[in-house]
């Protein structure tokens, strides 16, 4: 049964940006009955970490140091809610509140795995279902991608109304002619599926897609028959999303998603599967040579959009030292500005440079240290798990963190709420049914074969 509450919340963040805006558009909820239940999902959220906190007072919760980064993180961050603006900025204090609510819930996601007992059964179960779930994602979007009309949005589900009426955007930034401002790119229609926006959907594509190739290379591995017999159901679960992933046209999550199959092969010792995907690679660029060319000119700083990132990333590094001190919640980030917010300029998008200039140095420091701390921990978790699944997915966690933090340079990643949701949740979980069951660095993760619990060898 918790298996299945779990998967249906992560299903309704996944659906929630289609169905809020049809349900509104066409009139079946009002305007304060669709604010209710988009804020259901944050609701949720709050309440199960309130509940399920008292677990850390029970006797097998082990506090771990990387717990205390995400607490004090989220505190720090919330001492700057409350920052004096002194730059008069105007910043409202709503704005600030939700400004607040996007850079700590990943955060908060992770807390609420840290305080959930999940068996291990039940946590594969849940992490198989991130990448169904992707898969069904990116089997819609295609579709969507070429067969339905742009009117689809416009008419049918409403995007425009749902983005100015209820989430309040500024109708000059975010919507243009009925429909996501972002939706072309280069003069090219980009993939949007349940996300409604090629961004988000691209970054929701990410982590299942490098978990499917690492479990896939994790079974092809272990050689068992019974279990290789699975791996052409996350091969064509990979190449689905690897499609839709391509169709976003989402530099930044290509990009990641690049490095972190790049760092799994190496770490897995999977030099011919790369090889594989380079030739891949470079058959797509002989198809079409223009690509070739838009990749040499983004990663020279040649493109326009490139040239703009690297100016604003220089000019914020010049600010640098007046940046650390911290200027409040609010005062800048991708909410400032779709709110219309009279936020700092010049910073870009880095989310360093971000996060810096709401809530200090201490606060970014903090946030590292979480990361950080977390990827490595996945890391050599995985090193010491035998079963193929949990191995897989521990890589595939670890890998998209590190190749996120590389990007966060030039891009706001870490601030994307419901597209990594999941990944998040699950890498909480997982170190909390870890250190239930308190195993040693010596020790190494099994699957039973009765009850697919976890056994303990020294």
């Amino acid at each position: 049964m918790i298996v299945w509450w779990y998967c249906t919340y992560f299903a309704w963040l996944a659906l929630q940006n289609i169905v809020a805006p049809y349900v509104y558009h066409a009139g079946l909820l009002s305007l304060e009955q669709t604010y209710v239940l988009m804020a259901a999902k944050d609701a949720i959220l709050f309440v199960a970490i309130l509940l399920l906190s008292v677990r850390v007072f029970r006797k097998d919760f082990k506090w771990h140091w990387i717990d205390t980064c995400a607490c004090g993180y989220m505190a720090l961050l919330a001492v700057y809610v409350f920052v004096p603006d002194w730059l008069h900025l105007d910043v409202p204090f709503p704005v600030r509140l939700i400004t607040y609510r996007a850079q700590t819930a990943l955060v908060m996601f992770y807390l609420w795995g840290r305080f959930t007992r999940l068996r291990w059964s039940q946590w594969k179960s849940i992490a198989i279902f991130q990448i169904v779930m992707l898969a069904a994602a990116s089997v819609f979007g295609i579709f969507e991608r070429f067969m339905l009309p742009l009117s689809f949005w416009s008419r049918t589900i409403g995007v425009s109304d749902y983005l100015l009426d209820v989430k309040k955007l500024d109708s000059n930034l975010n919507v243009q002619d009925g429909l996501p401002s972002n939706l072309f790119h280069f003069g090219l229609r980009r993939l949007l599926s349940v996300y409604a926006d090629p961004l988000g959907m691209g970054t929701a594509c990410v982590f299942p897609l490098v978990a499917a190739i690492a479990i896939m290379l994790c079974l092809r591995r272990e050689r068992d028959p019974d279990r290789m017999k699975w791996i052409p159901y996350y091969l064509w679960a990979a190449t689905l999303i690897a499609i839709a992933l391509l169709l976003t046209i989402g530099r930044e999550s290509i990009g990641v998603a690049c490095v972190a199959i790049l760092v799994l092969c190496i770490a897995l010792g999977e030099t011919r599967f790369l090889r594989a995907l380079g030739v891949l690679a470079f058959l797509s660029i002989l198809i079409n040579p223009s690509v070739t060319k838009f990749i040499v000119d983004t990663v020279t700083f040649q493109e326009s959009s490139a040239i703009a990132h690297l100016n604003l990333l220089s000019t914020g590094l010049q600010d640098l030292s007046t940046l650390l001190v911290g200027h409040g919640v609010g005062t800048t980030g991708a909410w400032a500005t779709s709110l219309g917010v009279h936020e700092l300029t010049d910073i870009g998008e880095s989310s360093y440079l971000e996060l810096a200039a709401q809530g200090g140095a201490a606060t970014l420091v903090v946030f590292l240290a979480f990361l950080i701390g977390l990827s490595r921990w996945l890391w050599m978790t995985a090193r010491r798990c035998d079963d193929p699944v949990w191995k897989g997915m521990f890589l595939a966690i670890s890998t998209s963190l590190i190749a996120r933090l590389i990007f966060a340079v030039f891009s706001p990643s870490f601030f994307a709420l419901i597209p990594m949701a999941n990944m998040f949740f699950l890498a909480g979980a997982a170190l909390s049914t870890v250190n239930r069951i308190s195993f040693e660095p010596e020790s190494v993760l099994v699957e039973e074969s009765t009850e697919t619990e976890l056994e303990v060898y020294a």
